[in-house]
């Protein structure tokens, strides 16, 4: 009684110190007459960050601080577009070294204002920040990796997160008749449905990164004619899809703090905000109403994001550390293909905790998978792998489970909660067969003996269960046709290699 009582306590204290950590300051105007904010001006800057403004300079302030203790690494220049505010922005903007300042004498609004600052921009990418955020550490370098590691990005959004630490928004998905809903809107931004790369209908442009020109060598700019705002974004990435050939991706480890409703408005009163969104929805349903057919339901439609695609779930015993052995290799090169033809991909464990590690999570949920794992939800309970997988039961196409001990474990749980799917058991090695290549060499007891034909027996009874069988080589697929699996129900996927180039640091001597 009491070890399970300590054992529920180092669970949820773990599951705490793992969630998702964000750093709101929100300093008064006063903290930065003696806490000073300066950049380093690039002559050839690798991204143009910029940030169109009216009033609120405490945000502004507080915004360009987290950026300066966040910027990294990277070659950026600032531009801050002063839309004619009338409190004292402009006073406080001067005061900072190694940000370009456009001042308008009149209020242009949000849309020309950014469309200005692409103009005198150096930049490679252009990096759309509102000035009512708080960025979190990688935020701008997340984002970046996807242009170096994929070749169709068009643009890459964040997470966005309220200020009390639930979701706001990740990625933005566009249903018929151009219904947009913001992804995960009031839910725990642990959620794991929220934490895996993506791509999405299109991401807001408060935190919005893409190439400042196209293949043809013009700039990427808003289309004036939703000005002075709104769907001027969505546009973009209309534009950046459908006549660039490019994709839209949500990158969850680029973190923004967005203080909704606060930033740069421009005049409008609420009645012109609304004059406005419905002129441009006309605007945009006109142009890009026909790219959508999914006809939305209800809220609850963002848990499946996907729901055209074919979908597998894969199901291990622990975290493959793909750079440390043969068979984590094969099966993180086969997660890789399975993305590539994409095919939406699950990963589950049944020992989540043992051996576990932060970024071998990490990587896979950047290559695009959900990796499911006990997290806290919004109501500050504890959601169990279980209890997500039983959610799944009815929208998995396969389900592909690794190793005998691996099914012994799933097949009971997906059998529990009715899954339709078909079962593919990956035998990664034939075990049994190990074992009797060890008897081979040396002397084995009678109970290993025993041992060994037990796990020869759970094998070939898991395949005949399974309605395909996935053996590592021609071998090992005779071996078991031989023991009475039928030819066509077994597939053969070797170890899996792609090309990795090394350049070592030090010599061979």
């Amino acid at each position: 009684m009491f070890r399970n009582f300590f054992t529920k306590r180092k669970r949820i204290n773990n599951l705490k110190n793992n969630r998702i950590k964000i750093k709101v300051n929100q300093y008064d105007i006063d903290f930065f007459n003696t806490n000073l904010i300066n950049f380093v001006q690039k002559k050839n800057p690798k991204v143009s960050i910029i940030i169109p403004v009216y009033n609120q300079i405490k945000f502004t302030l507080n915004c360009l601080y987290s950026i300066q203790n966040n910027i990294e690494n990277i070659d950026t220049e600032i531009i801050v577009i002063n839309d004619n505010s009338t409190d004292e922005t402009l006073k406080y903007l001067e005061k900072i070294q190694g940000i370009q300042i456009i001042t308008n004498q009149e209020n242009k609004g949000f849309l020309l204002n950014v469309n200005e600052g692409i103009k005198k921009a150096k930049g490679e990418y252009i990096y759309l920040l509102n000035n009512d955020t708080e960025v979190q550490s990688g935020f701008l370098s997340s984002l970046l990796n996807v242009f170096n590691s994929k070749k169709d990005v068009g643009a890459v959004g964040s997470m966005l997160i309220f200020p009390d630490g639930l979701l706001q928004e990740a990625g933005c998905k566009i249903y018929k008749n151009c219904i947009i809903r913001s992804i995960g809107r009031f839910c725990s931004a642990d959620f794991p449905m929220y934490n895996y790369f993506r791509k999405v209908s299109y991401c807001s442009g408060c935190s919005l990164l893409f190439k400042r020109v196209n293949k043809s060598g013009e700039l990427n700019l808003l289309d004036e004619i939703y000005a002075p705002a709104y769907y001027e974004e969505t546009d973009l990435c209309m534009r950046l899809k459908y006549e660039q050939g490019l994709n839209v991706y949500y990158q969850p480890e680029s973190r923004i703090v967005h203080f909704e409703s606060i930033s740069y408005s421009g005049k409008d009163l609420e009645s012109t905000k609304n004059y406005l969104m419905k002129k441009n929805e006309k605007i945009f349903l006109d142009r890009w109403g026909d790219k959508f057919s999914e006809t939305f339901e209800n809220d609850s439609q963002d848990e499946k994001i996907d729901p055209n695609k074919p979908s597998v779930l894969l199901l291990e015993e622990v975290i493959p550390t793909f750079d440390h052995d043969p068979e984590a290799n094969r099966f993180t090169e086969i997660v890789r293909n399975l993305i590539e033809h994409d095919i939406k991909v699950y990963l589950a464990l049944s020992r989540f905790d043992q051996g576990y590690a932060p970024s071998y999570v990490s990587h896979f949920e950047n290559m695009g998978v959900q990796v499911i794992r006990e997290y806290i939800n919004h109501k500050n309970k504890i959601v169990s792998e279980k209890k997500q997988i039983k959610t799944l039961s009815s929208t998995i196409d396969y389900v592909w489970i690794f190793r005998p001990t691996g099914f012994k474990y799933w097949y009971p749980v997906i059998k529990k909660h009715k899954f339709h799917a078909k079962v593919i058991y990956d035998m990664v090695d034939l075990h049994h067969l190990w074992f009797e290549k060890e008897g081979e060499s040396q002397k084995i007891t009678n109970k290993q003996k025993k041992k060994n034909l037990k796990m020869k027996k759970l094998e070939y009874s898991i395949m005949q269960k399974a309605d395909k069988v996935v053996a590592i080589n021609n071998t090992e697929k005779d071996i078991i046709i031989n023991n009475g699996i039928e030819e066509d129900k077994i597939l053969v996927i070797n170890n899996i290699h792609s090309m990795k180039r090394i350049v070592p640091e030090n010599s061979f001597s």
